[in-house]
């Protein structure tokens, strides 16, 4: 019976996938350096030039730049059509993240309601993920299913209702309900 013979032909595609395979670091930086250059080179690149254009001055008379540095057009910001327009821009931004902040809370505040009074109650996942502490939920599995103790269990479900009571009375104070 004849041995198979094994062919040792050279695969450049393969021995380039094997030697990128054995350096995933350098895989990430030639996966990042596209995206990276563009951001060095057309975002802050522009972002450059812009500073740089703003040594520069018009000239009142012809309407042309001026090409020589000078802080001339600094100082203009200080006229009072500048200064409302700096103004106006900052009470914006100051207007539009307040709006978005009060828009945003009624959301959160359900958000958190969900996921907190069910957190609260959640007997299941602490069992699944570890048992090194009992929380309320396997606490009143604990004594209403293996011990017997269901005034126990039923004291100990009395402390997630005043909790979300608590958290309700709270949220409605501050107005998260006022949009439903």
């Amino acid at each position: 019976m004849a041995k198979p013979t094994q062919h040792s032909t050279f695969n450049p595609q393969h021995s380039l996938a094997t030697w990128l395979y054995r350096r995933p670091r350098l895989v990430l930086a030639l996966l990042l350096a596209p995206p990276l250059l563009y951001l060095l080179l057309v975002y802050l690149g522009s972002l450059l030039a812009l500073l740089a254009q703003s040594f520069f001055a018009l000239d009142d008379f012809s309407g042309r730049v001026v090409y020589q540095p000078t802080l001339r057009t600094y100082a203009s910001l200080l006229d009072p059509a500048s200064l409302d327009i700096i103004g106006r821009t900052a009470g914006m931004a100051a207007a539009v993240t307040l709006a978005a902040a009060a828009l945003a809370f009624p959301g959160v505040v359900a958000g958190s309601i969900f996921t907190f009074s069910l957190t609260l109650g959640d007997f299941i996942v602490p069992g699944i993920v570890g048992n090194s502490a009992r929380f309320i939920g396997q606490a009143v599995l604990e004594q209403q299913g293996t011990a017997g103790n269901t005034p126990l269990a039923a004291a100990f479900t009395v402390v997630p209702i005043v909790i979300m009571a608590a958290y309700l009375l709270i949220a409605k104070r501050l107005g998260a309900f006022d949009a439903l």
